[in-house]
């Protein structure tokens, strides 16, 4: 049976006799999914679809919880051997569509202020044991991102020996002073294109 036949069926099996729209939301770089759920009386929910032989949702539980300061969906339901769970929906207009919705520099600077402020509060909850720590090996691996996906898969012009040196010769410098600021919570894709404007 496929992936979204058995989330129908799960919904179903929470909420009996009712009819849900069930629409896909939207895709992670990873293997999972989302789909909104909207039920009779307008009210809609996020359904994730993580397929458990691919994907682990206690970390993203965990993450939840470690986040619960800020606005991070709340999670009603979940089959974590199915790989299904049911979360707040945060509604449909992403930071970045506000953003291009409305281009005056004042309202730009509102909602990236609000942005930052959020991420302040995530790093002022900081507390180090929680989380895996943002090591060498994982600094290293994000910095190369550049070189190895955008340059040469989305640029499709890879760096060549003497770039590639520079690149290294750059990346070495600058370890030692990110190694050495204040450890804090780092979300990965904190980004407008992720973030949602929610009501209030």
């Amino acid at each position: 049976m496929q992936r979204l036949e058995l989330l129908k069926l799960w919904l179903s099996s929470l909420y009996p006799d009712t009819d849900i729209q069930v629409e896909f939301a939207a895709a992670d770089a990873d293997f999972r999914r989302y789909f909104r759920a909207t039920f009779p009386d307008g009210s809609s929910r996020i359904v994730m679809d993580a397929p458990p032989e691919k994907m682990n949702t206690d970390p993203y539980v965990q993450v939840r919880e470690v986040f619960a300061m800020v606005n991070v969906p709340q999670i009603p339901e979940r089959d974590r051997e199915q790989g299904f769970m049911l979360l707040e929906d945060l509604g449909k207009v992403t930071f970045l569509a506000a953003l291009q919705h409305d281009e005056r520099p004042l309202v730009h600077q509102h909602l990236l202020l609000e942005a930052v402020d959020t991420l302040i509060e995530l790093q002022k909850a900081s507390q180090p044991g929680v989380l895996p720590e943002y090591d060498e090996a994982l600094l290293t691996r994000e910095l190369n991102l550049f070189p190895e996906w955008y340059a040469a898969k989305e640029l499709g012009t890879p760096l060549n020996f003497a770039q590639r040196q520079l690149w290294e010769a750059g990346v070495k410098a600058l370890l030692p002073s990110l190694l050495a600021q204040p450890k804090v919570y780092v979300h990965r894709d904190f980004i407008v294109r992720n973030l949602m404007l929610t009501s209030g």
